[in-house]
C-alpha cells in the first residue's frame, strides 16, 4: 500500500512539472546563480568559511541588482 502511494505521488508530481515547467526553470536558474556566487566568493580569497560563503551566495543570488540597475520609469510631460 505504501509503495503504491509513493508511486502515485511521484507520478502526480511529474505530471504537474510536465504541465507547468516554470518553477523548474526558476529553480535551475537560482541554483546556477548560487553556484556562481559561491565560486566568486571562494576565488575572491576572503577568509569565509564554506557555511558563510553559502549564506552570502544565497543572499547575493536572490538580489535583483544594485541601485544602478533599477529601471527608470518614463515620465510623460504634458504639452500645453
Amino acid at each position: 500500500m505504501r509503495r503504491r502511494a509513493s508511486i502515485f505521488g511521484t507520478l502526480a508530481v511529474a505530471a504537474v512539472l510536465v504541465t507547468n515547467p516554470g518553477p523548474v526553470s526558476r529553480a535551475v536558474t537560482s541554483a546556477r546563480n548560487v553556484e556562481r556566487c559561491f565560486h566568486d566568493l571562494r576565488s575572491a580569497g576572503g577568509s569565509l568559511s564554506p557555511i558563510e560563503r553559502l549564506l552570502y551566495s544565497l543572499v547575493l543570488a536572490n538580489t535583483k541588482g544594485g541601485s544602478a540597475e533599477v529601471p527608470v520609469q518614463a515620465v510623460e510631460i504634458p504639452r500645453t
